[in-house]
């Protein structure tokens, strides 16, 4: 049934989205289709959808830096971690629980910080294990993109972690395969006096 008057239940559904027209033209922004979607409220459906987009190339850029801002606002909320340590077995556990208790002091879930600590372990075992014990490293946790980054630098700008797909009766070379399952992405940046692999947590 197609509607023919307004009543006193359209009014969220206008005020909202003059409420976001008013937000994004205080940016400089102007979205030319931005309104409600017309089939969903002419259906009269509680929660109508909102129409957007239709607009010019540089009003798209001027909204995708609004989003940087806001994000790289709430991110300076969650200061990052940075830790100098020798990578040495003992220090494991410590490192694991020191990025758990960051993560959990972000107001992240719990599942996030367990996946850290499995992350930290592989990331310095790999360390100890191809570059040497007692090599000097620095671990960092911070925000990109609105997501948790864990890298670990290593002094060995040579050596590639390389992903393996070993058998099952293998004893070692799963460390890389149970950190691309665990996390969004991972990848390996190299400079003249080291290397450092990173991954991205999903929160």
């Amino acid at each position: 049934m197609t509607r023919t008057a307004r009543t006193a239940a359209d009014e969220p559904a206008q005020a909202t989205t003059e409420e976001l027209r008013n937000a994004l033209a205080g940016h400089g922004i102007r979205l030319p289709s931005l309104g409600l979607d017309v089939v969903t409220y002419a259906r009269g459906w509680a929660d109508p959808l909102v129409a957007l987009g239709n607009c010019p190339l540089d009003e798209a850029r001027k909204l995708a830096a609004v989003l940087r801002r806001l994000t790289a606002e709430r991110d300076g909320h969650r200061p990052p971690l940075v830790l100098q340590a020798v990578a040495r077995p003992r220090i494991v556990a410590a490192l694991r629980e020191e990025v758990a208790g960051h993560l959990a002091g972000w107001g992240l879930p719990e599942a996030t910080g367990e996946t850290a600590r499995l992350c930290v372990s592989e990331l310095l075992t790999n360390v100890i294990r191809h570059v040497g014990a007692g090599s000097a490293v620095t671990l960092r946790l911070w925000m990109v993109d609105g997501g948790p980054r864990l890298e670990l630098t290593d002094p060995d700008p040579d050596g590639t972690p390389v992903l393996r797909h070993p058998s099952a009766e293998a004893e070692s070379g799963r460390g890389l395969a149970l950190l691309d399952a665990l996390t969004a992405r991972w990848g390996v940046t190299r400079a003249v006096d080291g290397k450092t692999t990173w991954c991205d947590l999903r929160a």
